[in-house]
């Protein structure tokens, strides 16, 4: 076997292991094994690790990679009959202009579909329950689809993302709202969940989706195929005539840029910190807030809000009215799921642009590191309450 049958071979057995993990539903895998006169299990999970065993143990393999990449070829043009009733999204009038809530995890957005609209604005004359498919045309960037022919993965510093946002007039900030009921396919693919996870304040209430991109970098590297050297991709959204009535969303592709914690974290260490004459005039505020009661120091928490460990880099926000900071690699951990940026003791907004890092805690937490609890004097000094055990 020359050196290129071999690569070529080791894709495709890379190509089978990920329909097996990512794309193949439990009656594919029996199917499978069906056809390879192998036993089914009625664990799932079971027959799953048996296909993954004869695909490594099987000497040649040859004939179990050819039969699923085969059922895979077969089951795709079967989803193709599926689709013949989607239509494309109509393109969004550039004019208008749609200013997105700032992410801090991704930046430099490359635009790969423009925006798209999808409606149903006259689904009250439909009765009964009626599902559309609309489809968006995009392609990949050559350097990341070069990437994943050659490693089959995204590129670390890179990601394909779907932004959706409701249209209403005179906006000045859109965020990342999707209909009720929606659903995303990729090349005929199901991916609906990689959409955000849906979450619901009461059980009255309709599911909503987290306010964030759907990160589609998993259904760019599955669509990977030794033979397919083209980088053209079809998103085909699916939704109900009754879950948008009335309603406008707008849909684009993104090639963007991902943002490591500690590239954010190291831009705030950067700037300039509070320096203790600042934050000295802030205690004697809050000792001096209510003249009737002589406060003598103030109690302040040095313990991660969010893990319950000492905090290790403290800081607080702009927009904060209070002492107490948190820990900023944790803070900054907790909102790479969705983005709130809110203080998680005032509940105000504190954005990545809106942090700062407290000189006069920072110093305290230097000489104690354990420190979960202290005292602050008018006079600067400072007595440890608790440390961490």
């Amino acid at each position: 076997m020359s050196r290129v049958d071999v690569s070529n071979h080791r894709k495709e057995l890379e190509r089978c292991k990920k329909l097996i993990n990512f794309n193949f539903k439990d009656e594919d895998i029996i199917i499978i094994l069906r056809k390879l006169q192998e036993p089914v299990k009625s664990v799932s999970l079971l027959n799953k690790r048996k296909l993954h065993y004869l695909l490594n143990r099987a000497v040649p393999n040859d004939a179990i990679i050819k039969y699923i990449l085969h059922y895979e070829e077969e089951k795709r043009k079967d989803k193709v009959e599926t689709e013949i009733n989607t239509i494309p999204a109509r393109i969004y009038d550039k004019s208008w202009q749609i200013n997105m809530k700032e992410l801090y995890f991704y930046k430099n957005f490359n635009s790969l579909s423009n925006w798209c609209i999808i409606s149903n604005c006259n689904g009250r004359k439909v009765t009964g329950f009626v599902y559309y498919n609309r489809s968006i045309k995009f392609s990949v960037p050559k350097n990341i689809w070069s990437h994943i022919l050659s490693n089959g993965n995204m590129p670390e510093n890179k990601s394909i993302i779907l932004r959706s946002v409701m249209l209403y007039p005179l906006n000045n900030e859109y965020i990342d709202v999707y209909p009720s009921d929606f659903k995303i396919s990729i090349n005929y693919e199901d991916y609906t969940t990689l959409l955000p996870r849906e979450t619901q304040k009461h059980s009255k209430e309709k599911k909503q989706r987290v306010n964030y991109p759907t990160i589609l970098d998993k259904a760019i590297v599955n669509s990977y195929h030794p033979n397919n050297k083209e980088a053209s991709f079809s998103l085909v959204v699916s939704f109900n005539n009754q879950s948008m009535l009335n309603s406008e969303f707008c849909l684009n592709i993104f090639e963007c840029d991902k943002i490591s914690n500690e590239d954010i974290i190291s831009d705030i260490i950067k700037r300039p910190k509070k320096p203790v004459e600042e934050f000295m005039k802030e205690l004697e505020t809050f000792l001096l807030s209510d003249p009737e009661i002589n406060i003598e120091n103030a109690t302040v928490s040095l313990q991660s809000s969010i893990l319950s460990v000492p905090i290790k880099i403290p800081f607080r926000g702009v927009n904060c009215n209070h002492l107490t900071p948190d820990d900023l690699d944790s803070y900054i951990q907790i909102n790479r799921i969705k983005e709130d940026w809110l203080c998680k003791t005032c509940k105000k907004s504190c954005t990545p642009n809106e942090i700062f890092i407290d000189q006069f805690y920072e110093e305290i937490l230097k000489s104690n590191p354990n420190a979960i609890l202290v005292d602050i004097f008018k006079n600067g000094t400072y007595q440890i309450v608790k440390t961490f055990e």
